[in-house]
């Protein structure tokens, strides 16, 4: 990411970023860009300062664990990488006149917005950049001149792509494990379509019992046994079994307990097993 970046793109980057909803409209953010080599210095020895205590004795061995399949470590080139390096502040409440203080309200979800709207400006211009916590970030505010209200929230370099650059091979989870989607009933004949109606689910609730942390079971009236089961690579196998049947009827391997439910009921919808 060394490639020089116009200052208007992240000046264009931190305005959309201000577009975002706040708590009572008071835009509680502050965006602090660096350029500057030597300051960029600054930060990236007083962060990696910081994470090396981190990964030394900061974090727990679940952290380390879950962090793993990332590469991360102590070592922050990007800070230095990076053409440009933006540090996102929030402000728990605003300075007035003689010292007086103007709370602010849900700060940390209108600022986690407008980085997400950052996030997103860095992204459509053909930029890349990746979030930073270096934690505590205290070391930020005091080398970047900040006032009293302001706290470090989130670090972000930013540039175009190396050449050269790898990223970890990552997937996401799928659709039905971050989303329920609900549908109003069908209306009666000559009935309004408006919301006179419960709402409902898109499948219909099954009676589900877990033993222990890997076992899920439940069925269909008497007809069908369903069933989902945790893998030791973290997946789950669900199968659908007639009654008085060996085989099963339909099974699959997904990602979690909450797909291997999906997985079940859209095999039962599909057949018109269920509504």
């Amino acid at each position: 990411m060394c490639n020089p970046v116009a200052r208007e793109l992240i000046e264009l980057a931190i305005r959309s970023a201000s577009t975002a909803p706040s708590g009572a409209h008071k835009q509680p953010w502050q965006f602090v860009a660096v350029s500057d080599a030597t300051l960029k210095a600054q930060m990236r020895e007083a962060a990696e300062r910081e994470e090396r205590e981190n990964y030394a004795s900061r974090m727990s061995a679940e952290w380390l664990q879950a962090l793993a399949p990332l590469g991360t470590d102590e070592h922050k080139a990007h800070i230095t990488d990076a053409p440009w390096v933006v540090v996102a502040f929030k402000k728990p409440y605003d300075l007035r006149l003689a010292g007086a203080r103007s709370k602010n309200y849900y700060v940390d979800e209108s600022v986690g917005i407008a980085c997400g709207l950052f996030l997103t400006a860095i992204h459509h211009m053909g930029l890349v950049t990746l979030t930073h916590t270096p934690s505590p970030m205290g070391f930020l505010a005091k080398l970047l001149g900040r006032p009293e209200n302001e706290r470090a929230f989130l670090l972000m370099p930013v540039g175009y792509p190396a050449p050269e650059a790898q990223v970890p091979k990552l997937s996401r989870k799928s659709l039905e494990e971050v989303a329920e989607v609900r549908r109003s009933r069908k209306p009666a004949s000559g009935a309004s379509l408006a919301f006179a109606h419960p709402i409902e689910w898109i499948a219909p609730a099954m009676d589900w019992k877990q033993t222990g942390k890997t076992t899920l079971t439940s069925q269909l009236d008497t007809r069908y046994a369903l069933r989902a089961d945790a893998m030791p690579d973290g997946r789950w196998t669900w199968k659908i079994t007639a009654t008085g049947a060996d085989a099963a009827m339909a099974s699959g391997i997904v990602n979690s307990p909450g797909a291997a439910k999906h997985a079940i009921l859209s095999f039962l919808k599909k057949k018109s097993l269920i509504d």
